[in-house]
Formats: structure tokens, C-alpha cells, sequence
């Protein structure tokens, strides 16, 4: 089995955990950790890791002590651009306008997100200061309308 692996190009991430001889979660953790690249491929659900990446967990695995600090290509940042996170709470602003929350506070918006409202109130204050959403005193915490 270990040759079939190494003349893959992609490894599914269940085949990656038989390989490296981890859990799922273990190797989600490192690949989050590392900022390993997942792929996804045209009508299939699984989700998959470059043959070269696997290598590298299983290094890690043997060594651990030359898991060292996160190697970032120059084009790539850890954090996404503010113009992509306000063009997704916008985004998401209008899914939850379609469902029917019409004025959505910070939290209703970050728990669609996935993220945490303080870290999205910085963005929804900064779309408010530009116009393209208004903000109001809900009963508990600010609610935010869009403005078309």
C-alpha cells in the first residue's frame, strides 16, 4: 500500500490518516496549524492533501521537533483582506435578510460566519462608517440593516 501512496499525486484525507498513522482531528489540527492547502475535485465530497504535504506530516510525525514555524509563500497571507471579509458579511447579511432576520445583530452574522462577533464588530462598524450598511440599538446589542 505504501508504494500506491507514494505515486499519488493526492491522498484523500482518510488515506493521509492511514499513511501517517494519525486521527482525522490530528491531522486536520496540523494542517491548520501549517496552512496546508485541502483540495476538493469536481463532483467528488472527499477532501484531499498533496502527496508532498502527507510527506511532510509524516516527518513531523517521526520528528517532531522539525515541525518548526509555518512556511507562507510571499502572494499568500495568514489573514484574508478586509475587502473579502466585508464582502462576505454582506453576503451573509442578505442570505439572513432572505430567511427572514431582517435587521441581524453581530453575533447573528458571526455565528453564519463561523467566527466570533468581536471579531467581525471591527468590519460591521467600518461598513456602517462607510454607508453600506446602517446600524441602530437593537434591545440587547447594535442591529445592522443593509442599505440597497
Amino acid at each position: 500500500m505504501n508504494e500506491q501512496i507514494e505515486e499519488q499525486e493526492y491522498l484523500s484525507l482518510s488515506e493521509a490518516t492511514q499513511a501517517i498513522g494519525w486521527t482525522r482531528a490530528t491531522v486536520e489540527i496540523w494542517v491548520k496549524e501549517l496552512g496546508i492547502e485541502k483540495h476538493t475535485f469536481l463532483r467528488n465530497k472527499k477532501t484531499y492533501l498533496k502527496a508532498c504535504d502527507v510527506a511532510q506530516l509524516k516527518e513531523i510525525k517521526e520528528k517532531p521537533w522539525k515541525a518548526g514555524e509555518k512556511k507562507e509563500t510571499p502572494s499568500e497571507s495568514s489573514e484574508p483582506s478586509e475587502r473579502i471579509i466585508t464582502e462576505r458579511i454582506i453576503q451573509v447579511m442578505k442570505r439572513l435578510v432572505s430567511k427572514g432576520n431582517t435587521t441581524p445583530s453581530a453575533r447573528d452574522i458571526a455565528k453564519y460566519m463561523h467566527e466570533h462577533s468581536e471579531d467581525i464588530k471591527p468590519y460591521l462598524v467600518s461598513l456602517a462608517r462607510d454607508g453600506s450598511i446602517q446600524s441602530f440599538d437593537g434591545r440587547q446589542a447594535p442591529r445592522y440593516i443593509l442599505k440597497e
